[in-house]
């Protein structure tokens, strides 16, 4: 082989993203692309991407044919495209990266899935909200049950805050971070964490926090 066949054959060029188990079922090819006829004329054709290739001439070591050249790449971690949040903490965003075949794939959350918007200063803008067609529907547009929805046990994992600021609080969760990944809290029950309830009592709008939500009574106590 001259010096640019060789070239053409065996590269370390970058492999893509998304590669599947194609050598479990084909056996290696000496070359990543075929001749072949059209009409009177012979044409040079490339070998599927991801077509195992022998990267080594001696026929040691295996690889995988890319734009038709055999690379090396260890066979990643394959990311299903069902729209199944499996990381942890909350979606920062309602869409994310998967791998279809060779194909890296960007696709929306399940409706439903719990998703927390950070603005551009690094800190929640708003409370936790729920993916609904690729969009994070707001805190303030949320039913009572789709706040439970935003706020499931799994993601409640920071410890209670006191609320010391004079302000009404809008919201009895607040926010933090664990190990690069974003959860929920509770403001505790006492009386400074008074809060605007989302139905109250007829001249009386205040309620204070007690597990994330707002009620009549301060301490968790039952009315």
């Amino acid at each position: 082989l001259s010096e640019n066949e060789v070239q053409t054959l065996y590269s370390e060029e970058p492999p893509p993203t998304a590669y599947s188990s194609l050598a479990a079922v084909q056996a290696p090819r000496l070359a990543c692309h075929y001749l072949y006829l059209e009409g009177w004329r012979v044409r040079l054709r490339n070998f599927e991407d991801g077509t195992p290739c022998w990267y080594s001439r001696w026929y040691s070591r295996v690889g995988y044919c890319l734009r038709g050249r055999c690379t090396v790449k260890a066979e990643p971690l394959e990311i299903p495209c069902d729209g199944v949040r499996r990381s942890p903490g909350y979606a920062t965003s309602c869409y994310y990266r998967c791998t279809k075949g060779f194909e890296t794939l960007n696709v929306p959350y399940n409706n439903m899935t719990p998703c927390l918007i950070i603005g551009a200063s690094g800190r929640p803008a708003g409370g936790a909200g729920i993916c609904l067609n690729g969009m994070c529907k707001a805190s303030y547009d949320l039913s009572p049950e789709e706040v439970k929805l935003a706020h499931p046990p799994g993601l409640v994992r920071c410890p209670e805050k006191e609320h010391t600021g004079r302000d009404i609080l809008r919201s009895c969760y607040h926010y933090c971070r664990r190990n690069g990944d974003w959860y929920a809290g509770y403001f505790d029950s006492k009386p400074p964490s008074g809060c605007v309830m989302q139905y109250p009592a007829r001249g009386n709008p205040l309620g204070w926090c007690c597990r994330g939500a707002c009620t009549r009574k301060y301490n968790c106590e039952q009315l």
